[in-house]
């Protein structure tokens, strides 16, 4: 059944809401975060529009997809760490990441479990993210900082093979 315009317009509204509740805790954690709105407002957005939620969490320092059995659907949250995390810049890079994963086929235990699958499919969600953040202007002089920290990120799955 597909919604009707003036339903999916509600719907909007609604993501939209929950999108500026999490901005507004990005910024007030990450000043630096306000110059980059737009970029987070996409990726947050995802993330509702598929009835997932935003948390930031204080106590993890990764951040990850977490899925949830909610009204007998199951959604994707999207789980930022913030524990030691200085450079605001990283949680746009970990969210596009995150985001990534949204695009990717459904995660199977044979990936899970072989080291070197994990790998590609992490590396594979990173290329997704720089795909779409080379799309938002204020991030391209921003690039070499988000490779860099790609880098940092995809050596300790890289580690697990060798």
């Amino acid at each position: 059944m597909k919604k009707s315009l003036d339903t999916s317009c509600q719907d909007d509204k609604m993501y939209l809401a929950k999108t500026t509740d999490r901005l507004n805790e990005a910024v007030k954690r990450y000043p630096e975060l306000a110059a980059y709105l737009s970029e987070l407002q996409f990726v947050f957005f995802e993330f509702y529009k598929q009835d997932g939620r935003v948390i930031f969490l204080g106590h993890k320092k990764a951040s990850i997809i977490q899925p949830e059995l909610l009204r007998g659907k199951r959604v994707l949250n999207l789980h930022i760490g913030v524990l030691g995390r200085t450079d605001g810049l990283t949680v746009i890079w970990s969210a596009f990441h995150e985001w990534g994963h949204l695009k990717q086929p459904p995660q199977t235990e044979e990936i899970r479990t072989n080291p070197l699958l994990t790998y590609e499919r992490e590396k594979e969600a990173w290329e997704i993210a720089e795909r779409k953040l080379r799309q938002f202007e204020a991030i391209k002089p921003l690039l070499p900082r988000f490779e860099a920290y790609r880098e940092i990120c995809l050596k300790d799955y890289l580690d697990k093979i060798i």
